[in-house]
């Protein structure tokens, strides 16, 4: 193993008509991602990678922590900005994350 992939995924879904409490739905399954003729609209996603050596990683316990704590400041600094832009389209439902 020679590198480490830091994914972000969000997605949104509005189903046709629904209500703000109907909107709040489960992440699709990987069955209907990859099934399902259509699945968007009403479902939205957004997939971030990152690819990590893990050479260029901290080689200590302190280091590699502090090293995570700042990939998931990065993360929330993403999924805020994606849940900005989704609100100023409109009309794409609650986000959620995984």
């Amino acid at each position: 193993m020679k590198h480490i992939y830091d994914i972000t995924i969000a997605y949104s879904h509005t189903p046709p008509g629904g209500s703000k409490a109907s909107r709040l739905q489960d992440a699709p399954t990987i069955w209907q991602v990859f099934c399902l003729p259509i699945i968007s609209p009403p479902w939205r996603f957004h997939i971030h990678v990152k690819r990590f050596s893990i050479f260029d990683l901290p080689q200590d316990e302190e280091g590699i922590s502090e090293w995570l704590e700042h990939r998931w400041r990065v993360k929330d600094e993403i999924l805020k900005g994606l849940a900005a832009e989704w609100v100023e389209f409109g009309g794409l439902g609650e986000i959620g994350y995984l």
